[in-house]
């Protein structure tokens, strides 16, 4: 059996998170996030953290990578792909903005700037990666 698979099957609570950032001063500024200081961030998104609490849903193969990729293992076969680094925002204007335009329905961006500033349960991103694939079999954006 693939070890992978085995972890999320035993795993009582499972959530995903990227790009904190602890400490790192100008990621306020570049991603424009709500914060006056990084006292002030850092100690919301441990409060943000300490909240995301929940129990999780067995059995989804997860491919999980600091970037996202057009092409990872299993991305035909049900296989989620999770990823950080692009920080992706309402106030995203980096330069990989036209490039997740291509992305899969099957992957999403758990970094905290994508979402509240705090962790995002199993049962989030599934509930987000489905509404993705209907949005993607209607065709629309």
């Amino acid at each position: 059996m693939n070890r992978d698979i085995l972890f999320f099957e035993k795993a009582e609570r499972l959530f995903f998170t990227s790009d904190t950032h602890f400490g790192h001063r100008n990621i306020i500024k570049y991603c424009e996030r709500p914060f006056s200081c990084i006292e002030e961030m850092d100690d919301a998104l441990i409060a943000n953290w300490n909240r995301a609490v929940g129990k999780n849903v067995k059995g989804q193969k997860i491919y999980l990578n600091h970037y996202p990729f057009l092409c990872y293992g299993g991305s035909y076969r049900n296989t989620w792909q999770l990823y950080g680094h692009v920080h992706t925002s309402p106030a995203n204007r980096g330069l990989d903005v036209p490039r997740l335009k291509m992305l899969m329905p099957m992957q999403y961006d758990v970094g905290v700037d994508n979402n509240n500033y705090r962790p995002i349960s199993f049962e989030q991103v599934k509930k987000i990666i489905r509404n993705q694939i209907e949005l993607s079999n209607t065709g629309i954006d």
